[in-house]
């Protein structure tokens, strides 16, 4: 048997390194799955990420895989807050995720609060697409991303302002 971590821990910080990898051998082997999850929680900050980095890969394709997990996510969410790299591709980790009541509350609290504070055009173009990811499930926040797409907008770059033209389409798609 393949050893996932140790797959993960090649690469230097914020690069994907081996993780294609893990994802090919996952998507074979969906009981593998719960080894990245719990690499999301490792003491490496590259295996963190690159744990991270797969598991959003692999619920592209397989959303449905992530549901066992969701408890366990929203409960860890603090925890992973603190760690820059782990910050980036959250909240779209967490549009994959079909969310309701306080676990979507605590969910949309995060991507928000992480949209307002981070600098980085990247993370702010994942926070953008995980709440249109929401909205298209919950219509009742479709309003409150529209302002949010205005805001941003006015003060965004490049990157921003396209991403948001093709978040309005999708929005327009939906009604």
């Amino acid at each position: 048997m393949l050893d996932l971590i140790e797959i993960l821990r090649e690469g230097t910080l914020l690069k994907k390194g081996e993780a294609p990898k893990v994802i090919d051998h996952i998507l074979s082997h969906p009981e593998d799955l719960q080894i990245v999850i719990d690499g999301m929680s490792h003491e490496d900050a590259g295996i963190r990420m690159r744990s991270l980095y797969c598991a959003e890969q692999i619920c592209r394709k397989h959303p449905e895989w992530i549901q066992a997990y969701k408890a366990e996510m929203i409960a860890s969410l603090d925890y992973w807050e603190q760690y820059p790299e782990m910050a980036q591709l959250l909240p779209l980790l967490l549009s994959h995720l079909v969310l309701e009541g306080q676990e979507l509350d605590l969910a949309l609290e995060f991507v928000r609060r992480r949209l307002k504070q981070s600098k980085k055009t990247f993370e702010q173009v994942n926070c953008l697409q995980a709440l249109t990811d929401h909205a298209s499930r919950n219509t009742w926040l479709i309003d409150e991303l529209l302002a949010t797409f205005d805001e941003y907008e006015v003060r965004g770059g490049a990157a921003i302002n396209a991403r948001i033209r093709k978040l309005r389409k999708k929005l327009a798609k939906l009604g």
